[in-house]
């Protein structure tokens, strides 16, 4: 893979990773289509760590609230402080996406090293985005008031987005507005999900040292790509954002939809 390669990859990760179009999925049709799989998942991992970066730096300041919130309501055992509800809730979520990865992580990561697998796994990123369409009357419910079984529910739905094909932002963000959740809360909710999911995604690639040889051997690259996605992600983070307040969440089906049907013809089922 040449510096030129890697930085494409890396923009199309980025503009896919916060668009609900699923960033693996791009990645894996790239891929596919030039020829390129022996690249191995650490890079994948590495683009993604430019998108956390991105996360950390776009809601520094209601993370920071969420941190001290919570913090307060732990010490104080005021465990119907919104702030530390936000937190145990994501903490649900990330165990159940957990307990998932470690029945079929093996099973899920096979996947990525089959472009075919895109013409299935698109088609659920299609519906569950086409159902938004049904909510676009405002929304003003809180995460907080809604029952933590919701966040086992979330975690389900995350856990089924490690597929590549299927959206993680789109599959975790389109739930929540169908239970009536402020698409503002909905986005932070998710996106804040994203921070334990990335780390520790990136965490136990580092441990293989297979994976590690391809970061030792091109520096450069890796930097080079992890600057990139970081940057790219920033904005394309703000643009979806923008779509949340104007309730057109449901339009990015119509390009799964189609990129459904080019998946069949280029890849087969």
């Amino acid at each position: 893979m040449s510096i030129v390669q890697a930085l494409l990859l890396s923009l199309i990760q980025s503009a896919t990773e916060f668009l609900p179009v699923s960033s693996s999925g791009h990645l894996l049709f790239v891929k596919g289509v030039f020829g390129l799989m022996d690249i191995p998942l650490i890079f994948d991992v590495i683009v993604h760590l430019g998108s956390l970066i991105a996360i950390i730096v776009f809601y520094r300041r209601r993370l920071k609230k969420t941190i001290a919130g919570a913090w307060q309501g732990l010490i104080q055992k005021q465990f119907n402080h919104p702030e530390l509800r936000w937190t145990i809730y994501l903490l649900i979520a990330t165990f159940v996406t957990f307990i998932i990865y470690l029945l079929f992580g093996d099973q899920i990561e096979s996947r990525f090293a089959c472009p075919e697998t895109l013409s299935i796994t698109y088609i659920i990123t299609t519906i569950v985005l086409a159902l938004t369409y049904f909510a676009r009357k405002k929304s003003i419910l809180k995460l907080t008031e809604l029952h933590w079984r919701w966040a086992i529910y979330i975690g389900l739905f995350q856990a089924m987005a490690m597929l590549p094909g299927v959206s993680r932002s789109g599959l975790t963000i389109a739930p929540l507005i169908l239970m009536g959740l402020a698409r503002k809360e909905a986005g932070y909710f998710a996106f804040g999900l994203a921070i334990p999911a990335i780390l520790g995604a990136c965490a136990y690639e580092l441990t293989d040292s297979v994976q590690l040889v391809f970061v030792t051997t091109y520096p450069v690259m890796t930097i080079m790509s992890l600057i990139i996605s970081a940057i790219a992600s920033f904005m394309f983070l703000r643009l979806l954002n923008w779509v949340l307040a104007r309730n057109t969440f449901w339009v990015f089906s119509i390009y799964t939809g189609i990129l459904t049907v080019v998946c069949w013809i280029i890849f087969g089922i």
